[in-house]
């Protein structure tokens, strides 16, 4: 009995619960060609679901404009929605980011050694041998 108030979830979409009762109806499906013709006939059934899953539905062909029933093609694909420009320039921001990675974490921090000046206006710098800090 629902509690007046009380929040109710309703699966919608490829959820788990749907899954599962494709999962179902397929074991149900394979054992039926089983029981009915033969082993290899249930399993030709089980392959004939997972290729049909690779396939594009109706709705969603249309909306990547390709022929409904169509296998998924990964470089088709690619070709119609990859962009070479914005390609280019997240590679280009990432090997920038790389460089100043490195530059900042590796090169800058060898070339002068850490410091701080405190409140005094007395300045530190780290002795690269004892790694203690000493005034400058």
């Amino acid at each position: 009995r629902r509690r007046p108030g009380a929040l109710v979830v309703v699966p919608r979409g490829p959820g788990r619960a749907t899954r599962l009762a494709a999962k179902k109806e397929d074991d149900r499906m394979a054992k039926f060609y089983k029981d009915r013709f033969s082993a290899s006939a249930a399993e030709e059934y089980r392959f004939a679901r997972e290729r049909d899953k690779s396939k594009y539905n109706a709705k969603r062909a249309k909306s990547l404009g390709v022929q409904a029933g169509e296998e998924f093609d990964l470089d088709r694909a690619l070709d119609a929605n990859t962009d070479d420009t914005i390609t280019k320039i997240i590679a280009g921001a990432f090997i920038v980011s790389v460089l100043v990675a490195l530059y900042f974490g590796v090169i800058q921090s060898a070339i002068s050694p850490p410091s701080f000046t405190d409140a005094a206006g007395t300045t530190y710098v780290k002795d690269p041998k004892t790694g203690v800090f000493r005034e400058r």
